[in-house]
């Protein structure tokens, strides 16, 4: 009930109508519990060094202390770690649009707790995010979200041109090698570029981030190229909300939702990493080597 956002007159209702006992020293003990491994949860250290972090963003409705129905965003940053084990790293509330201040407290944040070395970012092209990437771990590719990628063209281009940039973006997707996926996003960028040229400005400007996962061993490459790993935690968003009845009806009850169900989905993920990453885990290592101790070797010659 305290997960669902009962009112204490609730709760006393609902345990009558079921003809159990409410107890004041129940309650009281119930949330000083949650609360207290809420607040470890979302301070407790992280490990280092990871495969790869996902960001994606859930948008919804939270009524405030004055009553009023307000707009936020719920992201979720999930990580794969070296050896194919996926963890709920955190989740941070935006009221309002992101922006790029607010990419600087959700990295901190991530610093702060022990992250270090990351291999690859995947995102959607969320604003001033890919700056903040840059600075605070200038190794680590950005990967955008092809997705999202798939979803725009619909709503820009003519059926013709939507159908055969679709067709690009399929092949993009299994391209052998990052020269083949290069020539398939100019390709692409053509496309676009005879309905929505400065459309296709924009997307020949982040190429590099469109095309990170080809570096990557093929057998990863369908887990970083979408967010897609994040989709098992706002589908069940998505459920919470709809039981509450649209919106989230405090910040509390949101979060109190939210740490339920991260606890339950990091029991399962935990008894089954990803046999793909798992599989390759040796060549991951090879590349973390290669981008992180023996360039922080090559610099560290270099000043001295």
């Amino acid at each position: 009930m305290l997960a669902n956002g009962y009112s204490q007159a609730q709760m006393e209702r609902a345990l009558k109508s079921l003809k159990l006992p409410f107890s004041q020293d129940a309650l009281q003990d119930a949330l000083a519990l949650i609360e207290e491994k809420l607040s470890f949860y979302k301070t407790q250290p992280l490990k280092e060094d990871w495969f790869a972090i996902f960001i994606d963003g859930y948008w919804a409705k939270l009524r405030t202390r004055e009553g009023k129905l307000r707009d936020i965003t719920l992201f979720v940053a999930v990580g794969i770690d070296l050896d194919g084990n996926k963890e709920i790293l955190g989740f941070w509330v935006q009221l309002g649009k992101e922006k790029k201040s607010f990419w600087v407290e959700v990295f901190q944040d991530l610093v702060n707790r022990g992250v270090c070395r990351v291999l690859v970012f995947v995102t959607d092209d969320f604003q001033g995010i890919h700056e903040v990437i840059g600075k605070l771990f200038p190794y680590a590719d950005h990967q955008l979200c092809h997705l999202h990628l798939r979803r725009n063209p619909r709503r820009e281009l003519s059926g013709k041109a939507y159908k055969e940039a679709g067709g690009l973006l399929y092949k993009l997707r299994r391209a052998d090698d990052p020269e083949e996926g290069e020539a398939l996003f100019r390709a692409l960028c053509e496309v676009v570029k005879e309905e929505k040229p400065d459309w296709a400005g924009k997307l020949l400007a982040k190429a590099d981030c469109f095309l990170a996962f080809l570096r990557y061993p093929e057998e990863v490459r369908k887990h970083i190229y979408t967010t897609n790993v994040v989709e098992s935690v706002n589908a069940g968003i998505e459920q919470m909300r709809l039981e509450l009845g649209g919106y989230f009806p405090s910040q509390r009850c949101l979060e109190v939702n939210l740490f339920i169900q991260v606890v339950n989905l990091q029991d399962r993920w935990w008894r089954r990493p990803l046999p793909t990453v798992r599989s390759v885990s040796y060549k991951l290592r090879q590349l973390f080597t290669l981008r992180y101790e023996l360039a922080e070797e090559h610099m560290s010659l270099h000043n001295v």
